[in-house]
């Protein structure tokens, strides 16, 4: 039972099966986290980005050792967590989100300095974790920037 739960929750509700961009699916399920929680107070939106990075932690340990790899292209979890950090204390518009992800899929695809070495360094769940989070917080400051100006 433990196990189908981490299966679960490392494959992002199991879009890291889809044959083609899983990372993409992932992002679009970090999409829809962000917009179950944007009503909340911002102290419940860290709870629960804090609850999900804690299980998307223990599930990506599950999934190194399930599918012998150190990320396996289905753990999507990371791809969750990155986008909704990206979008998370933000009240944005249709067109803003789909900037954000346009953003987010640029940064984590190419993994501009010093994403690629923080992904290269760190080793195990955190490696595979840490590098979408950097990614979200480009976003999250490129995002930002672009708001501030008037888009």
């Amino acid at each position: 039972m433990k196990e189908k739960f981490y299966k679960i929750i490392s494959t992002g509700f199991y879009t890291g099966y889809v044959p083609y961009a899983p990372g993409t699916f992932g992002s679009v399920v970090g999409v829809i986290f962000y917009l179950l929680t944007e009503w909340t107070f911002y102290s419940y939106q860290i709870f629960l980005f804090g609850f999900f990075f804690f299980i998307s932690y223990k599930s990506v340990s599950f999934a190194i050792r399930f599918f012998g790899n150190d990320d396996p292209s289905s753990v999507v979890c990371d791809e969750i967590l990155g986008m909704w950090l990206s979008l998370i204390f933000f009240e944005l518009n249709f067109y803003q989100i789909i900037l954000a992800f346009i953003i987010f899929r640029f940064f984590d695809i190419l993994k501009p300095f010093p994403i690629r070495r923080i992904e290269k360094r760190f080793k195990g769940p955190l490696g595979v974790i840490l590098d979408d989070l950097v990614a979200g917080v480009y976003t999250k400051i490129l995002l930002w920037i672009i708001i501030s100006s008037g888009f």
